[in-house]
């Protein structure tokens, strides 16, 4: 029975740790390096892989809390151009898509830390 609860307790922990930890994540810097990743692959012409890294840039973009009104302007712009890369890429047009992920890096590079 200790054993049990010992055994609940770290996990209940560890889930917690884990919880902070994503809080804890610069998504902005996720939602670059993916975006980067997506921009590659466009010019690639690698369109199916170009949308999983645009697909992952957009959780993160999602996810960030901007700072400032300039800041949030900024990344739903980016958001707009991620959504525009996935579209794009799904219908297997990877250079547009790769120019809606550069449109969409610029803007997210425009936001002050």
């Amino acid at each position: 029975m200790k054993k049990t609860l010992l055994g609940i307790g770290i996990s209940l922990v560890l889930a917690g740790s884990a919880a902070y930890a994503q809080d804890e994540m610069d998504h902005k810097a996720e939602a670059l390096s993916h975006a980067g990743m997506s921009k590659t692959h466009a010019d690639m012409d690698h369109a199916p892989v170009a949308l999983q890294h645009a697909q992952v840039a957009m959780q993160h973009a999602k996810a960030e809390q901007p700072a400032s009104e300039s800041a949030k302007m900024h990344m739903d712009q980016a958001i707009s151009h991620l959504q525009m890369a996935i579209d794009h890429a799904e219908m297997g047009h990877a250079s547009v898509s790769g120019g809606h992920t550069d449109q969409a890096i610029a803007h997210m590079n425009m936001i002050e830390q």
